[in-house]
């Protein structure tokens, strides 16, 4: 796994806020046959989506993935403001074309697994700044 650098207050901050409508993640998951859009306020609730069952996310076979990692890396970098968490995820997923289920599943676990450390390195930094 891609090893990130300790996130900075600053960034700490970005991260554990909630943004404004206007700033919000749009992400999809598959119910069966329809496709369900969430809107998503905060680093944690993205994090928490990705964390859901990698088959129900990864969408048909013969469709493309629903997750859409250039939205989500668009929306780390610029509205999150965290570059190096954006170029991981691209680093990552590469351009996601023509991909099996199994190589889907892949990229989300490896995704999840970046948001999780960053996340946990904010979590973290937070509570020693409390105690």
């Amino acid at each position: 796994m891609i090893e990130l650098l300790e996130c900075t207050p600053e960034l700490r901050t970005r991260i554990l806020r909630k943004v404004s409508f206007d700033e919000h993640l749009r992400l999809v998951w598959q119910d069966g046959e329809s496709d369900i859009a969430e809107l998503l306020y905060s680093f944690e609730e993205a994090v928490n989506f990705i964390s859901m069952d990698p088959l129900r996310i990864v969408g048909r076979p013969g469709m493309p993935a629903v997750i859409d990692f250039s939205a989500l890396k668009i929306w780390i970098e610029d509205i999150i403001g965290d570059w190096e968490l954006a170029r991981a995820i691209v680093e990552v997923t590469g351009n996601g074309d023509d991909l099996t289920i199994d190589r889907k599943l892949v990229m989300i676990k490896s995704v999840k697994e970046l948001m999780e450390s960053r996340l946990a390195q904010c979590t973290h930094i937070r509570k020693e700044a409390t105690v």
